[in-house]
């Protein structure tokens, strides 16, 4: 793996929890030298000519020095009975397989989710509410009861309240789940999402509340 720098250090946070010490007391941190994966292991190696965010994964079976200009030698004037020259050469690498190379380029989100404009639907037994966002979301709460705690509900469209006891919420697939113990039953039903219970998975949180148009279960 060739990466410049920033994206070392993003590497090296996606590890940063996970480390291993096998007999040794004296050693700190985890700078990421070596990941290994199901299909493969590989090794990363800081290039500084690499743009910024950007890495390249190569299988190293597959590469090799090619020269774009041989090996020259050629003297250089003399002076007095020493003897001068310079050698002279361009190599690069060459890969033996187009599919031996991937290269990835990180983006950078710095927006938070938003509530897609026909993003809430009801299912057909009227209990269940699913949102889904403008990419995906996760928990942004210290845990699934604090997750309920930030969801409310409004029958009437204009008075909120906490979800009672018996009803339950998920993130499934990146969507958030209402499920209620017992089946909606007016039209002007709403779902209001306290700011700062969700965000994305680049840690960009929704700083608002969001509230639903009304949810029809008359229908």
């Amino acid at each position: 793996m060739l990466c410049d720098y920033n994206t070392y250090d993003v590497l090296c946070d996606f590890f940063a929890d996970d480390v291993v010490y096998v007999g040794v007391t004296n050693e700190f941190g985890s700078p990421a030298k070596k990941i290994n994966t199901k299909y493969a292991s590989f090794y990363i190696y800081l290039v500084d000519a690499m743009p910024e965010n950007t890495m390249i994964l190569a299988n190293m079976e597959y590469l090799k020095f090619a020269s774009l200009r041989p090996l020259v030698y050629q003297d250089l004037a003399k002076t007095g009975s020493s003897r001068k020259g310079f050698i002279e050469m361009e190599n690069t690498l060459k890969f033996l397989n187009p599919t031996a190379a991937v290269k990835f380029v990180l983006i950078t989100d710095n927006d938070a989710p938003t509530l897609k404009v026909d993003g809430v639907t009801l299912d057909a037994t009227k209990k269940i509410v699913t949102l889904e966002f403008s990419e995906n979301v996760v928990n942004a709460t210290a845990n699934a009861s604090a997750l309920k705690a930030g969801i409310n509900v409004s029958t009437d469209g204009s008075t909120f309240s906490a979800l009672a006891s018996g009803d339950k919420v998920a993130i499934t697939n990146g969507k958030l789940v209402i499920t209620f113990a017992s089946a909606l039953s007016t039209a002007t039903n709403k779902i209001k999402v306290i700011a700062n219970t969700l965000k994305d998975i680049s840690n960009n949180v929704i700083t608002e509340d969001i509230i639903t148009g009304a949810i029809d279960a008359t229908a």
